[in-house]
């Protein structure tokens, strides 16, 4: 059941960085999960995970086309009860506007169940109410807001 600790406004909740393999993806999912735990309730904290899991694999896989030479970072803040989490990488900038696709993917039609890509984005915006790309300086930040249930 979540409580109502809630960190200093500003003040990041969880911070972390590991570097670009899928296995990390886990950890990082996992400690942010956990930090949290005192403020979700179990059904948001699923689809926290679901969503940044979805987003940090796409990461791994596109940005950093899977090296492990990269880093990704993760922070939390929350506000109000509203969670944003922060992932940032040091990889290759996307080729296509990230968030042209978000906004349209979250309005479409549930994607192929049988194709074997291609869901990412429209699975990212079921779990998070907006997501921001922005990339510059070499570093992609792509930017999860999370309201949870009433």
């Amino acid at each position: 059941m979540p409580s109502d600790r809630e960190p200093e406004a500003g003040q990041p909740l969880f911070q972390t960085a590991v570097s670009s393999s899928l296995e990390n993806v886990r950890l990082l999912a996992d400690a942010a999960c956990g930090a949290l735990a005192p403020v979700l309730g179990d059904m948001d904290l699923i689809k926290v995970q679901i969503g940044l899991v979805e987003a940090a694999n796409n990461v791994v896989k596109h940005a950093c086309r899977d090296r492990e030479d990269h880093t990704l970072s993760l922070s939390c803040t929350v506000s109000g009860g509203v969670v944003t989490l922060v992932l940032e990488d040091d990889g290759f900038p996307p080729a296509v506007d990230l968030n042209r696709n978000a906004a349209a993917s979250g309005a479409g039609p549930v994607p192929d169940g049988m194709a074997e890509s291609g869901r990412g984005l429209w699975l990212m915006r079921q779990c998070f109410a907006s997501i921001r790309f922005e990339s510059g300086n070499g570093l992609n930040r792509l930017f999860l807001r999370f309201e949870p249930e009433a």
